[in-house]
């Protein structure tokens, strides 16, 4: 549930203009960024590889729990919090 916090109109006018002034650094940002992707086309590949390696574990835990959810799929055994879809090409 959302609490409910007053402010004054000047400071609203101050929070909106800096969300503005975020909004459009990030946007030039990202325009930078994929100008220089396209002038050197093997950094982003080198980019992706190194936020994987930095994030291994997770990369591995996802893996090792879609792996557990298909072997549990392919048994037809259900795990609390999980639902199981069976799609056929059958027709009805």
């Amino acid at each position: 549930m959302a609490e409910t916090v007053t402010i004054s109109v000047e400071r609203l006018k101050k929070l909106e203009k800096y969300e503005a002034k975020v909004n459009a650094h990030k946007e030039t940002s990202i325009k930078e960024l994929r100008n220089y992707d396209k002038a050197n086309p093997d950094k982003p590949a080198l980019r992706s590889k190194r936020y994987k390696e930095a994030h291994r574990e997770s990369y591995n835990a996802r893996r090792r729990e879609l792996y557990r959810l298909k072997k549990a799929a392919a048994k037809g055994v259900t795990t609390p919090g999980c639902v199981t879809t069976v799609v056929t090409d059958a027709p009805n």
